[in-house]
């Protein structure tokens, strides 16, 4: 049998601490946890995605997105008359009002 190499496995360091859990509760280290996992013959099928919402609904979600996009701006621009926007003046009323809204 050939010498063992060093491999590298890319993974968030949640699900790693998760493996590492599994591997103590199995009583493996965590090589022979994840060559054991995966030379397992009841490999799940891959996940398919599908969409929930149709083409038109997609379409009308993009076109609210869109438009509390553009209100979002708007928030953020001076104001007519004020040299504050919208977000600055509604920040100065509740300092007014004593953080209360």
């Amino acid at each position: 049998m050939r010498r063992s190499r060093r491999r590298s496995i890319y993974c968030d360091p949640v699900h790693w601490a998760e493996i590492g859990e599994r591997a103590a509760a199995a009583g493996m280290n965590t090589s022979a946890f994840a060559i054991a996992c995966a030379l397992q013959d009841d490999v799940p099928p891959p996940t398919v995605t599908n969409l929930h919402l149709t083409e038109e609904e997609q379409r009308s979600l993009y076109a609210m997105i869109e438009r509390l996009d553009r209100l979002s701006q708007a928030v953020l621009e001076p104001a007519p008359g004020i040299d504050m926007s919208v977000h600055e003046t509604l920040a100065v009323l509740c300092r007014a009002h004593g953080g209360r809204r």
